[in-house]
């Protein structure tokens, strides 16, 4: 059981309010290839008497597996000074910790040690993953259809009746600690993170930190927490599985017990507003000869029709070998070995991102050719053809994505944490199929302006300075982060 689970994130979803029932499958437009012409999973939704969402959709894709999401709503935006890393903690004490498993296949649910509840999960074939996220932390189980109920009698019970022990707290602390080294030493999962701190000032978008051993909540503060998320309304079931006829009696399960007495998180903060503003971060990391670039700002709502164009020019200037950066700097020049950009959706807004790594000696050029192609893109200077090309390979690659029943699952889990109707992101590749270019090109002009641009530089000492020479850089040291606002 090791490892986070894959959630989609899709930023192109077309935004309308949420209501139960039938999703309603939307109409094929004429003109589409065939393989756009899915309207979208058989998809129903209701609430229980207890208050947990729960969304079940069926796909003949694979008869023989199940996925389930689990989403509490106790992330890091929940966290409160006294508390600061419990979702990080949460999420490693729910995937490793002392769980709920049954004694028999549908027999009644005993308290089993983390070893004993990872050989049940062996055994059965389950996978069992958490993650934590700003609004939410999430139990993801797969498996053979056979033990779809027992799996979700399990992560159910992980989620609702808090079970671990200060012993599962000390062994998570040991994998957090190897998790949180990871993340400070220059990757780009920092300077995504330095990134989105400035494009949202005073927002912790970025995944929870995992604090150090000094800074966790004490274990009674830790149970608060998790006791407060199983209560609180906003806990949110997706499940995908060949036969659902036991799901109704299963999720009338799916509650707290009734000694974890009602308690109240926190609200999260409402969502940004505003631009971003632009700012250049300079980040001294222990990172030898490598300099990670990365470069961002606001993006429009996920679902709209400009932040569906927005994702067709960045795919014009970066993923593809095709694509404008990667050509210049990977095939003609061999500075790099790829150039990534896309959208970074959350509760609080949404960002955009470019980024690339270089070798010390080829970066400040390097910074300079992404800087000049993203101003060339704000102001207009994309063919209708490269865009047309980007759009369209973006709806197939929409369309591809969605085969399997976790990469389901977690779409539709994104629409509702997202708050969109439940199915619309399957209308997310007509929308782009047909957008006209210079309307498009319009759109994402905007967001890419230079004077809204954040730019983040990770780079060991010394190497920073040259990469930004001439530039006023605010500094940052990776082992002075995050910052004592954002734990």
């Amino acid at each position: 059981m090791t490892g986070p689970p894959r959630v989609l994130v899709l930023a192109l979803l077309v935004a309308t309010g949420c209501s139960g029932g039938r999703a309603p499958a939307a109409p094929a437009p004429s003109g589409l290839p065939p393989a756009l012409q899915w309207p979208g999973p058989e998809l129903t939704h209701f609430t229980t008497a207890h208050g947990l969402m729960v969304a079940r959709l069926a796909r003949d894709a694979d008869e023989s597996r199940f996925a389930l999401l689990l989403a509490l709503p106790a992330g890091s935006l929940h966290e409160t000074a006294a508390t600061r890393g419990a979702a990080a903690v949460l999420a490693l004490l729910l995937e490793e910790g002392s769980a709920w498993v049954p004694a028999a296949d549908g027999g009644p649910l005993a308290l089993a040690g983390g070893e004993e509840a990872g050989r049940w999960l062996d055994e059965h074939g389950v996978t069992l993953r958490s993650s934590a996220w700003p609004e939410q932390v999430v139990l993801e189980a797969r498996g053979p259809a056979a033990h779809a109920r027992d799996a979700l009698r399990v992560a159910c019970a992980t989620a609702f009746r808090p079970a671990w022990n200060d012993d599962d707290v000390r062994l998570a602390l040991d994998r957090a600690a190897d998790l949180d080294a990871e993340r400070a030493q220059g990757t780009p999962g920092l300077a995504e993170d330095v990134l989105l701190s400035r494009v949202f000032p005073g927002h912790a978008l970025a995944l929870p930190p995992v604090p150090a051993p000094d800074d966790l909540p004490p274990p009674d503060a830790l149970r608060a927490f998790h006791r407060a998320a199983a209560r609180s309304a906003g806990a949110l079931l997706v499940i995908s599985a060949p036969d659902t006829s036991w799901l109704a009696a299963a999720v009338a399960e799916c509650r707290p017990a009734a000694d974890v007495q009602a308690a109240h998180l926190p609200p999260a903060p409402a969502p940004a507003r505003g631009d971003s503003r632009a700012a250049v971060v300079g980040v001294t990391a222990d990172v030898g000869d490598t300099v990670y670039l990365r470069l961002g700002g606001r993006a429009p709502p996920p679902g709209s029709a400009p932040a569906a164009a927005l994702g067709a020019v960045l795919e014009t200037l970066a993923n593809g070998f095709s694509s404008t950066l990667v050509a210049e700097l990977r095939t003609r020049r061999g500075l790099v070995y790829g150039v990534e950009a896309g959208l970074l959706p959350a509760r609080l807004g949404a960002a955009w991102y470019l980024g690339t790594s270089a070798s010390a000696r080829d970066a400040a050029q390097v910074l300079r050719s992404a800087r000049r192609a993203l101003a060339a893109a704000a102001a207009g200077q994309v063919s209708a053809d490269a865009f047309r090309r980007a759009a369209r390979a973006n709806a197939l690659a929409h369309a591809a994505g969605v085969d399997g029943v976790s990469d389901l699952a977690a779409a539709v889990l994104d629409e509702f944490r997202l708050g969109l109707h439940p199915g619309e992101s399957w209308r997310t590749p007509a929308l782009l199929w047909a957008m006209d270019p210079a309307e498009g090109v319009a759109h994402a002009g905007a967001f890419l302006d230079p004077a809204r641009t954040v730019v983040v530089v990770v780079a060991r000492p010394g190497v920073l300075e040259q990469v930004l020479a001439g530039e006023t850089f605010e500094p940052v040291a990776a082992q002075d982060w995050p910052p004592a606002g954002m734990r």
